[in-house]
């Protein structure tokens, strides 16, 4: 299995949906970060977001401000494999992003074996 570079699902909070869908088709993590530009972590969207969002009328053409979500699940570094796996399996979650000093340092991904994908 080859590594995915989980930065590449990291975007700006000024985009508009329809960059959150190609990014979501690009990567295949099923999540997008969302930071601001001094690349502060403000929350994550998943693909689940985007069909929510669409059911009550969210256009191709908004903001992503419209549907982040900023109470995400996060974790502090370091965090292992098991309790990072735990976390996810608890809170029926896919990912688990990995924030220190408000920055995206890593994202653990229950769908990859639990396997941390790092810098």
């Amino acid at each position: 299995m080859t590594a995915i570079n989980w930065k590449l699902g990291i975007l700006k909070d000024n985009c508009k949906v329809k960059d959150v869908i190609k990014n979501l088709n690009l990567t295949a993590l099923r999540i997008c970060i969302i930071v601001n530009k001094k690349n502060f972590f403000l929350g994550t969207i998943t693909d689940g977001d985007i069909r929510r969002g669409f059911l009550k009328g969210l256009k191709i053409s908004d903001k992503v401000n419209k549907i982040i979500k900023k109470n995400s699940i996060i974790s502090q570094h370091p965090i292992n494999k098991q309790r990072a796996a735990q976390i996810m399996k608890d809170n029926q979650i896919l990912h688990l992003p990995v924030v220190v000093s408000r920055k995206v340092v890593g994202l653990h991904l229950l769908k990859f074996e639990n396997k941390e994908q790092k810098n």
